[in-house]
């Protein structure tokens, strides 16, 4: 009788599991490599999105600052005004906590686009991130082709915003800027926080 070699039904059995424990292992490590790599392209974009804000306050109150006089209350540039009309009216005495995640009553954003129209001053439609922290412009039907162009109205502010708080009987605002999205491969929150100080002249 002729004895056949070959591999038993055990073995091939054994083989395919090592075979699929080394894969899963391998798209699990490839998952957690695209999920940090993601996480830290939204933390800069995040980044990105607070430091306009930043400077967008400060290029508002030098506005001011150059435009302003003791003796008359009168400003021109759309920045001055956004500064005297908008930015410091209604601050708060203090910030909600940074790792609630919460608005508070004088959270507001700054719209880059329109802001030499006086129109760049954002309190409403300010929402929870969908991707990553951004000022997102016109509507769904806008595609990436035009999503550039500075025709573009404001659509909403997306997990970033701007609380302002001014203490009494003193010459400066503090503008905390916050950022909170939830980044992939993780169920916590990320948040980021900065704070901006400027001065107010007309303060006595």
């Amino acid at each position: 009788m002729k004895i056949q070699k070959g591999d038993t039904l055990v073995e091939v059995l054994l083989a395919m599991a090592v075979f699929a424990v080394v894969m899963m292992i391998g798209l699990s490590t490839m998952n957690n490599g695209m999920s940090r790599a993601l996480a830290s392209l939204q933390l800069t974009m995040a980044r990105n999105a607070m430091d306009t804000q930043a400077e967008a306050l400060r290029f508002a109150n030098a506005a001011f600052i150059s435009e302003y006089r003791a003796d008359s209350s009168e400003v021109s540039s759309p920045a001055a005004e956004l500064w005297k009309n908008s930015l410091t009216k209604d601050a708060q005495g203090s910030a909600t906590p940074l790792g609630e995640c919460s608005r508070g009553s004088s959270a507001f954003v700054i719209s880059t686009r329109d802001m030499v129209t006086n129109r760049g001053y954002h309190t409403e439609k300010i929402v929870n991130a969908i991707t990553y922290p951004r000022i997102a412009y016109g509507d769904d039907k806008d595609n990436n082709a035009n999503w550039l162009r500075d025709d573009l109205p404001y659509r909403s502010a997306q997990g970033i915003w701007v609380e302002k708080v001014h203490a009494p009987n003193t010459k400066y605002y503090d503008f905390h800027i916050r950022a909170c999205w939830s980044a992939p491969g993780t169920n916590v929150k990320t948040t980021l926080g900065t704070i901006v100080r400027l001065y107010a002249p007309e303060k006595s």
